[in-house]
């Protein structure tokens, strides 16, 4: 499994990686500029937004599950409402 990082700064690390067809990000608590190996993912603090809970009760039909906004949201590379706000609007869709 590749992991890459995404930023280190401020003594953590944001890095990425797939995971069952998912993007996946999460922060390390160091700052690193090394090479993360799979073994370091138990060391990972859960990044970004949970979608689904954001936008899933409220504007959503009941047939759109949570892990499916989840999923496109984290594949289209939007985890933060920093990321949201850079994004085409259509590219979650």
């Amino acid at each position: 499994m590749e992991i890459k990082t995404i930023f280190s700064r401020d003594g953590y690390t944001i890095v990425e990686w797939i995971e069952d067809g998912l993007r996946r990000r999460g922060k390390l608590p160091f700052q690193t500029n090394k090479t993360i190996t799979e073994d370091m993912l138990s060391l990972i603090l859960p990044y970004g937004m949970v979608w689904g809970d954001v936008v899933y009760p409220f504007i959503l039909p009941p047939e759109i599950v949570s892990e499916e906004i989840d999923k496109n949201f984290y594949n289209n590379g939007i985890f933060t409402q920093s990321d949201l706000q850079k994004a085409n609007p259509n590219q979650v869709y």
